[in-house]
């Protein structure tokens, strides 16, 4: 896939598996013909506001930052106000109460369910009577017999420069570099107008020496094995050498191999017939497939390998999503659950990412974050918040004085596994690492980790620039130092089972009477 083999070329030759030549999004076939018009004038308005293409540059897009609270897009029984509404008037109803749902509701108004019409949005949801049998026509036009992955096309050669290492579009002019403040991209370089070597591309050089390096000690302790699925895979052993160099971050080459063995090394006894199953729930209709639909034109569209309407990239997103709902019906699809899988599959393709995405939501425990009721998420903002009074007394106090609930910002944050913009993509990378190896528990100790990074500047702010600050993508220069804060409150909560003592307590608190 895109990452695994070409994320070590230098960023001027980077390329894409995924065409760019077909950008225009065009009306899909409407279910009857009073919605054809109205249906066609919805994606024709996606098609100028999100996915345009100027001539002289491509404006680097951030990745989906709507998710501001939990919410699960559930669907009320039909009614005789909803059943006269067209197809888009109800796509357009569903994604207002998302917006609604989003806009800052806080941890009463959440657990309490209250929702649009009193139905409750954390109820589970209910299955529409009819499907759109066009969405899953759209985006299968571009996946029938695709069992090797999107074909690869040329990319037009002016954009070759505007591609960084992971496939996220730049502006022209710019480098790829480390992402600056309010999300900017860096200055512009110096090495279009002058020969000689500047700071920044010799210490792009060093990066690249050591990546190198780093990826042949990876190579020789890496044992290579054949799978199952007549697949060639990777193992590596518990010693604590690959413990320290996970931390020290998985060269990007032999990310795929390793998340791979991290998953699937908790899964020895996970079905064996989970590929075949994978392809059955693509014959079944999801009620999912509306939702899923609406959220994938805002996922991750910098990405190089996303922005095409109805392309491979998206093909793939969705039969993921789709599949996984008919698989898992206790999650079925939740906000969030797309920028996951959307991560996965710039390393797998998409078999092998439902492979690995049942896995890990069944062996990490992330399933109880996003189930209906969100048990595993209200958990982990009882234990942020009482981790933050320990180890961060300062910025709980700073966030207590100002109002600021841990439900108004750390959604987002958990659901999506910090991967919908709330950090630096090569950042995630890093957290992913460690996540694959430590389990769901690291979740907590990033979130205490972001606040201690910006301890001085959540101090001093107010609360508009805070909750600004702590909803938009977190400003992350130093990945080394935000990991080591992350990984010394590990040990010290280790050490004194703090972590252990506090789900006690939650649960204790959740079998007393209301």
């Amino acid at each position: 896939m895109f990452a695994q083999s070409e994320v070590l070329n230098d960023q001027s030759s980077s390329s894409s598996s995924y065409p760019l030549n077909s950008l225009r999004i065009t009306g899909r076939a409407s279910m009857d013909s009073g919605d054809h018009k109205d249906v066609q004038e919805d994606h024709e308005t996606v098609s100028t506001t999100s996915f345009s293409i100027e001539e002289s540059a491509i404006a680097y897009t951030e990745m989906d930052m709507s998710m501001t609270s939990p919410t699960r897009h559930t669907k009320s029984p039909p009614t005789s106000t909803s059943s006269s509404l067209s197809s888009t008037g109800r796509r357009r109803m569903i994604a207002e109460s998302s917006m609604i749902l989003s806009g800052g509701a806080g941890q009463a108004g959440i657990s309490s369910g209250a929702g649009i019409g009193g139905g409750g949005a954390l109820s589970p949801a209910w299955s529409m009577t009819s499907i759109p049998r066009d969405i899953s026509a759209n985006y299968c036009r571009n996946g029938q017999d695709d069992s090797t992955g999107p074909a690869i096309a040329p990319m037009d050669e002016k954009l070759y420069g505007l591609v960084d290492r992971y496939g996220f579009l730049v502006e022209e002019g710019r480098t790829p570099t480390a992402d600056r403040k309010n999300g900017q991209a860096s200055t512009i370089s110096s090495s279009r107008t002058s020969v000689r070597p500047t700071k920044e591309t010799k210490k792009q050089a060093r990066i690249s020496a050591k990546e190198q390096e780093r990826s042949l000690k990876w190579a020789r302790m890496a044992k290579q094995y054949t799978s199952e699925a007549n697949e060639i895979e990777y193992s590596f052993s518990d010693h604590p050498k690959f413990v320290s160099r996970v931390y020290k971050g998985i060269p990007d080459c032999w990310r795929a191999a390793a998340w791979s063995h991290l998953i699937t090394k908790r899964s020895g006894d996970f079905d064996p017939n989970i590929r075949q199953i994978y392809h059955d729930m693509l014959e079944i209709s999801s009620p999912e497939e509306e939702q899923i639909d609406l959220d994938i034109p805002r996922t991750m569209h910098g990405h190089i390998m996303f922005r095409t309407r109805f392309g491979p990239g998206q093909c793939a997103l969705f039969k993921v999503l789709k599949a996984y709902s008919n698989y898992n019906s206790r999650v079925g699809y939740c906000q969030g659950m797309a920028s996951v899988v959307a991560t996965m599959l710039t390393f797998f393709d998409d078999e092998k990412t439902f492979v690995l995405l049942a896995q890990l939501f069944d062996r990490y425990n992330i399933n109880e974050l996003v189930v209906p009721g969100f048990p595993a998420l209200f958990e982990a903002f009882f234990i942020q918040e009482e981790l933050t009074k320990i180890y961060a007394p300062n910025v709980f106090q700073a966030l207590e004085t100002m109002g600021i609930a841990t439900p108004s910002y750390a959604s987002r944050w958990y659901i999506t596994l910090y991967s919908a913009g709330v950090v630096p993509y090569r950042t995630l990378l890093r957290i992913w690492d460690i996540l694959l190896l430590e389990g769901f528990d690291w979740l907590y100790f990033m979130a205490l980790a972001l606040l201690k990074y910006h301890e001085q500047t959540l101090i001093l702010n107010n609360f508009e620039r805070t909750m600004e600050m702590l909803n938009a993508k977190m400003d992350i220069q130093d990945d080394e130092r935000l990991l080591k804060i992350a990984r010394r409150l590990s040990r010290q909560a280790k050490q004194t089972g703090i972590v252990a003592k506090l789900k006690r307590t939650y649960a204790a608190k959740q079998k007393q009477p209301a």
